[in-house]
């Protein structure tokens, strides 16, 4: 019987026992917000980083540390910088790449609205129509220009 239990009792120890699989995962993903929540972004953002460029405190002290003065190092960022380009670009999972194609207005429309939320004029229609002309190429050029607008930067 002591036999017939300790039998027992260690087929029901083996069933409980943990068992973790292990992997190496190789690859790697930039700093990019768009593949991890807000909460989870180093605080405060590295140095080069858009937060810091544009006023994140180093939160090393108490009180209010930003600079409300715009920067040369800011204006290049918007410019040049890698988030500006990414922005501007014709993703072909965005809505407005298969709109593109189809009726260039309507995607221009929408160009203005997801940058100015507004619906652009009739002149700022018709410079657009010259610079997109169907081409992706063209909308990330337009997208670019709406990026670096006095409007989106609210510059007087």
């Amino acid at each position: 019987m002591a036999e017939k239990m300790a039998a027992l009792m260690q087929k029901d120890k083996e069933r409980r026992v943990m068992k973790y699989k292990t992997e190496t995962i190789t690859e790697t993903f930039d700093d990019n917000p768009r593949f991890d929540s807000a909460m989870r972004m180093a605080t405060p953002a590295p140095p080069a980083h858009f937060l810091r460029v544009f006023g994140q405190p180093a939160r090393t002290g108490l009180g209010e540390f930003r600079d409300n003065a715009s920067s040369l190092r800011q204006q290049l960022l918007m410019l040049n910088g890698r988030i500006t380009n990414e922005a501007s670009r014709v993703g072909t999972l965005e809505p407005i790449h298969r709109i593109l194609k189809k009726d260039p207005d309507l995607a221009i429309d929408w160009a203005y609205q997801e940058i100015l939320t507004r619906y652009p004029t009739d002149r700022e229609k018709s410079d657009a129509r010259s610079i997109v002309k169907n081409s992706e190429e063209g909308m990330a050029d337009l997208r670019w220009a709406l990026l670096n607008s006095n409007e989106f930067r609210f510059l007087p």
